[in-house]
């Protein structure tokens, strides 16, 4: 499906699908993900944290990696669900800077 695609097409059809994730309702939503991940890990951050005046501890470390792996987990399965691979899609945005 790509092949037919111009560099403009992939990312206008990914992009909307990202944003469909994101914004929709529903168990699958990025809104709900987001929220359970949250939920899951509320205990590893202090109730008053001040994000600018304290040093990060090393467990947050852990759970920001375990962040970026769930999302960039489901962006992937969209990407690749609108018929692109994820290298076709990033060099679709990078043409277009």
């Amino acid at each position: 499906m790509a092949e037919s695609m111009s560099d403009e097409q992939i990312v206008e059809t990914v992009m909307n699908k990202i944003e469909t994730f994101y914004f929709e309702d529903g168990a699958e939503s990025g809104e709900a993900i987001f929220n359970a991940f949250a939920e899951k890990h509320q205990e590893v951050f202090l109730e008053e944290c001040d994000a600018e005046g304290m040093e990060n501890k090393l467990e947050y470390t852990a759970v920001y990696k375990d962040f970026c792996a769930t999302f960039e987990a489901h962006i992937e399965k969209i990407i690749e669900m609108c018929g692109v691979s994820v290298e076709q899609f990033f060099n679709a945005l990078k043409s277009l800077q």
